[in-house]
């Protein structure tokens, strides 16, 4: 079964999300850990499901800058398991704190936005940056011995 649902429009006549149709929003299958796209605010998500099943979308405005666009953590994409995520302009920076448990990689995805990552920190644990080929995306991977707050910083050209 495929649904299609337009991110802008009136939600009653079009089953739309009700996003500004002047904007643009990346859009990442969560369950997948898979990306769908960058759409445009007048555009339309469309997805293929098999019966009985059902995907969790990302769905996050694009900004001019480096962005968090999705976790591998939880569902409410980093209402729970990010705090304090910022792009400073001055350093060309994007920094913040993770919870991450113990003993499993957790995966912050990064839409560069046309910037260059060139350095990754963590402070409190391990890190490594991966670039996505096909994407102007980078995967923040963070790593701990235990549970605990991970904070993380990534620089750009």
């Amino acid at each position: 079964n495929s649904i299609e649902v337009p991110l802008s429009g009136d939600r009653v006549e079009t089953n739309a999300i009700g996003l500004d149709s002047s904007a643009a929003y990346y859009v990442y299958d969560f369950w997948a850990d898979q990306f769908v796209g960058k759409f445009e605010g007048t555009g339309k998500i469309q997805k293929t499901l098999k019966p009985l099943c059902c995907a969790m979308l990302s769905v996050r405005r694009a900004q001019p800058n480096p962005q968090v666009i999705s976790t591998s953590r939880h569902v409410l994409q980093g209402w729970v398991e990010l705090a304090d995520v910022k792009w400073t302009e001055k350093d060309k920076t994007l920094s913040g704190t993770a919870k991450v448990i113990g003993g499993e990689p957790f995966c912050i995805t990064i839409a560069n936005n046309g910037s260059k990552p060139v350095l990754a920190k963590a402070k409190n644990g391990e890190v490594k940056l991966e670039q996505a080929p096909e994407h102007d995306l980078s995967r923040l991977v963070l790593e701990r011995q235990d549970n605990g707050d991970c904070h993380w910083l990534v620089s750009y050209e």
